[in-house]
């Protein structure tokens, strides 16, 4: 099955998530935001987290410290990372997203 990282939509008021693909162990997905737009920190207990910078620059907040990031950019967090996104920049962000279920 084929599906494309540029179906994901952006919403106006805050950060959308599109699903390309999802099983009981893993999920593949988008998220988006426009400038000024947030993703508010969060953990995913039990599941690894591969993060792709595809589109445009942001801040991703891992565990209390800024990293930016940008197209080609990969990060790994683990269950207990918390981890939040910020666009402030004045163009379109996305991250492509891979979540796998830890056993």
């Amino acid at each position: 099955m084929k599906k494309s990282v540029l179906e994901a939509p952006f919403n106006e008021k805050s950060f959308s998530m599109h699903h390309l693909f999802k099983s009981d162990s893993e999920k593949v997905f988008v998220v988006s935001l426009k400038p000024n737009q947030t993703l508010p920190s969060h953990k995913h207990p039990e599941h690894n987290l591969y993060v792709l910078g595809y589109e445009g620059e942001a801040e991703f907040v891992i565990n209390g410290v800024t990293h930016s990031c940008k197209q080609g950019d990969v990060f790994y967090l683990e269950p207990d990372d918390e981890f939040g996104i910020e666009n402030n920049s004045d163009g379109n962000f996305r991250v492509y997203c891979v979540m796998s279920k830890r056993s």
